[in-house]
């Protein structure tokens, strides 16, 4: 019996755990979208560096898309094809007068990086999944633990 209340206890404390740390997490999320949203007030045109192609593309792009907002604060110009996308480092070119990005060992079109890669995107589409986790775990720990 009291190998059983332990293991209750050492269960309980581990949901605790998951518990903050999903809690930090929802906070970090906010976070990100209250960043998000400050950057989607802004409003001003991506302006490319003179003789740069694949940087005159991008701004096009940008500047052309129905997330303009969103977009333009997304990628900055580190040099001649290579970017900042967040945290993580691109290379870019045009083929085709169509901008793809390096992933891996091969390519993918923007569109495709931009649905992958964008990391507000992708805790969005995570969010219904951590809101059922979330649901899972409240429902195991008593409500004096939340």
């Amino acid at each position: 019996m009291e190998k059983e209340l332990e293991g209750n206890r050492q269960e309980t404390q581990q949901n605790r755990e998951q518990m903050q740390y999903f809690r930090d997490k929802d906070m970090e999320f906010e976070k990100l979208l209250e960043y998000w949203n400050e950057l989607h007030r802004v409003n001003f045109k991506y302006v490319p560096v003179k003789d740069d192609h694949v940087d005159k593309k991008l701004s096009e792009f940008i500047n052309k898309s129905m997330h303009a907002k969103r977009m333009k604060c997304l990628f900055v110009r580190e040099s001649e094809g290579a970017y900042s996308f967040f945290k993580k480092q691109v290379i870019m070119k045009c083929v085709e007068d169509n901008l793809i990005i390096r992933v891996g060992g091969g390519f993918m079109s923007i569109d495709q990086f931009i649905d992958q890669y964008n990391p507000l995107e992708q805790l969005m589409r995570r969010e219904s999944t951590k809101s059922q986790m979330r649901n899972a775990i409240q429902q195991i720990l008593p409500t004096s633990a939340s």
